[in-house]
């Protein structure tokens, strides 16, 4: 498979966006993108759902061990969806159901091949806004790599 120049590019952009902060902002630039009539990619829009929907999808009740949530994402999104002003949110079960509800939203919009802003270009403002709340509230959750201090020669 020959891939051009463009694809490539876009290849390895995607590897280096693993990170939610990153994919956030990505999701983020496409939709805006989207609003301004562009007609690019919306990978990395299918890829933070996918990232959203593995929160939702890793257990089945809310008491079972598999259905445990990270502390930091959990943290990452409270923060996101507490900026974004999302009613309801009372406990982690609420938290995974709003993550499950956005991601649905995002996957719609990726899937959808014809021009999703005929029919609600509000919603994709408002899908906009908590890709970058999540970005800035997963990259303000990240400690800096300056903030290390570098550990003593003789302590171990």
């Amino acid at each position: 498979m020959i891939l051009t120049q463009s694809e490539t590019e876009t290849a390895s952009l995607l590897d280096l966006e693993s990170d939610l902060a990153s994919l956030a902002c990505q999701a983020a630039i496409e939709l805006d993108n989207l609003l301004l009539g562009g007609n690019g990619g919306r990978e990395a829009v299918r890829r933070l759902a996918d990232a959203l929907s593995h929160i939702v999808a890793s257990g089945g009740e809310a008491a079972s061990p598999a259905s445990l949530l990270k502390p930091a994402t959990a943290v990452v999104l409270n923060r996101a969806f507490g900026e974004r002003h999302v009613a309801g949110l009372s406990s982690i079960d609420d938290l995974v159901k709003s993550a499950g509800d956005i991601a649905g939203q995002l996957r719609a919009v990726a899937a959808n091949p014809e021009d999703p802003l005929l029919a609600a270009p509000e919603q994709i403002r408002n899908m906009r806004a908590t890709c970058l709340a999540v970005s800035r509230s997963a990259w303000a959750s990240e400690s800096s790599p300056y903030d290390r201090r570098p550990e003593h020669p003789f302590r171990r």
